[in-house]
């Protein structure tokens, strides 16, 4: 028999958490699996429940909602090798997004007991959590950190231009010093992006297909973007796909680490969601959580 652990955000996007919770017993039931539906809190009765959970010896583990649920549930799982299942119900759904996984959660529901493939995904632990799409310290972590959880279910995903928009206004730019794989680099701008997946959570705007959450490296991108002039120009070329040949903008390539230091301090986001404030050392986790998704899936 096969076990089961669902951890379900009951706020997430517009989601309906008793459809789910109905849905999921019904086809578990169904297949002859037994399941446990976790409704999470926000706080830190979810991690402890996550590695009691781990520790019952569950086959499966399933996350209903949107990246931040996506990305509590995967920091459990990493390094134990048990496959992490997405229904996507949150606002962004970036990693859905990045494992080809639809975002009907009933279509993605059907991976799970139908024809799927297990895809090995890179991670990027900061401070003993794990990151899946990117991480952003500069004008992103500001407008994240004053994120207002209802406005953002309200707008769904016009709130992060908006909040970005917000934000840039009086925003000036700070001095960067990274350490990448041992290398220095000091440079003035705006924002340092690292990322590991081309989703962004938006069908129409994505980081370039050659980033793939698979390739076991991370990409780095040094912005000096200062007017809203220049952040228009930064996101027409994203949406193009070619921010790598954006005048304001540096690529760089990392393999190993990355260490980020700014002065001041600045906010970092992962995922889309507000980290921390304080300096901050990435490293990255090659092959590290197994995600289902499509046979095939175009994005890897």
């Amino acid at each position: 028999m096969t076990r089961v652990f669902v951890v379900l955000n009951p706020i997430a996007g517009q989601s309906n958490p008793e459809e789910i919770r109905s849905h999921l017993s019904a086809q578990i039931a169904a297949h002859g699996w037994e399941s446990t539906i976790y409704q999470t809190n926000g706080d830190e009765s979810d991690r402890a429940r996550l590695k009691k959970a781990i520790a019952s010896n569950y086959d499966l583990f399933i996350a209903a909602g949107g990246d931040g649920t996506v990305a509590l549930t995967a920091t459990a799982l990493i390094g134990t090798g048990l496959p992490l299942s997405i229904l996507p119900t949150g606002t962004g759904n970036g990693v859905a997004r990045a494992a080809g996984i639809p975002l009907d959660w009933r279509e993605a529901a059907g991976l799970i007991f139908g024809e799927h493939q297990q895809y090995e995904f890179d991670a990027m632990e900061v401070a003993g959590q794990y990151f899946l799409l990117h991480l952003g310290v500069g004008l992103s972590g500001v407008a994240l950190r004053q994120i207002d959880l209802e406005s953002k279910r309200r707008l769904g995903r016009l709130y992060y231009p908006f909040a970005s928009l917000r934000a840039l206004f009086g925003y000036q730019p700070h001095r960067f010093k990274l350490t990448i794989d041992g290398e220095d680099h000091t440079f003035k701008g705006t924002e340092v992006f690292i990322i590991n997946s081309a989703s962004m959570g938006d069908p129409f705007v994505r980081w370039s297909d050659s980033i793939k959450p698979t390739d076991g490296t991370l990409d780095v991108f040094l912005v000096r973007a200062r007017t809203l002039t220049d952040f228009l120009r930064l996101a027409w070329n994203v949406v193009l796909g070619r921010q790598r040949l954006d005048p304001k903008v540096t690529y760089l390539l990392a393999h190993e680490s990355i260490d980020v230091r700014t002065d001041p301090t600045l906010p970092l986001q992962g995922d889309g969601e507000f980290v921390t404030e304080e300096p901050f050392s990435v490293q990255l986790v090659a092959e590290a959580i197994k995600i289902i998704g499509p046979e095939q899936s175009a994005q890897m």
